[in-house]
């Protein structure tokens, strides 16, 4: 199976997820390449499998990321397979922050559709984001909660899905 993984990334946890990906895809026997949206829209002619990685702030993902769904619509749907992931802090949305951002159609017509987790890192931030992360950080010490984190297993679950659960080093 021959697989794009197109992505954005903000402060860097979607294209770690997305090579997380790919590692687990190539594993098992895919040819994967990795594109990252913000140096333009990939080529999708050729690809068994496209899929689609976007980061979440305030419940949205990039406009970026919607921009390339719509003018890839027709493509994305007659390809043999799609799927998206969205990489969050809050993964208890994950369902709806899909709903509400990626088009109804293309997730009806996807292989799967799953929230890889997220991190919060200060440094990382910029402005108003830098601001609410710190916001975040001292709640979760206040409450002693678990910061946020990706989710590695929920990458390998959606690796599996694709795949089909083959794992050719297992076999």
């Amino acid at each position: 199976m021959k697989c794009l993984i197109c992505y954005q990334s903000k402060t860097g946890t979607t294209a770690k997820c997305a090579e997380i990906l790919k590692k687990k895809l190539e594993k098992r026997g895919a040819q994967v390449t990795a594109a990252n949206l913000a140096a333009g829209r990939p080529q999708l002619a050729g690809y068994d499998c496209i899929i689609t990685g976007a980061p979440v702030r305030m419940g949205k993902i990039p406009k970026e990321t919607k921009a390339f769904l719509e003018a890839s619509r027709n493509e994305l749907l007659n390809c043999k397979k799609t799927a998206f992931f969205i990489c969050s802090a809050f993964p208890a949305q994950t369902q709806q922050v899909l709903l509400e951002n990626f088009p109804r159609e293309l997730l009806e017509a996807s292989v799967c559709a799953a929230g890889f987790g997220g991190e919060v890192d200060i440094h990382k931030q910029k402005g108003f984001d830098r601001f609410m992360a710190r916001m975040m950080t001292n709640l979760v010490k206040h409450y002693k909660a678990a910061m946020p984190s990706v989710r590695e297993e929920n990458i390998e679950a959606f690796a599996n899905t694709l795949c089909g659960g083959v794992d050719k080093e297992k076999n």
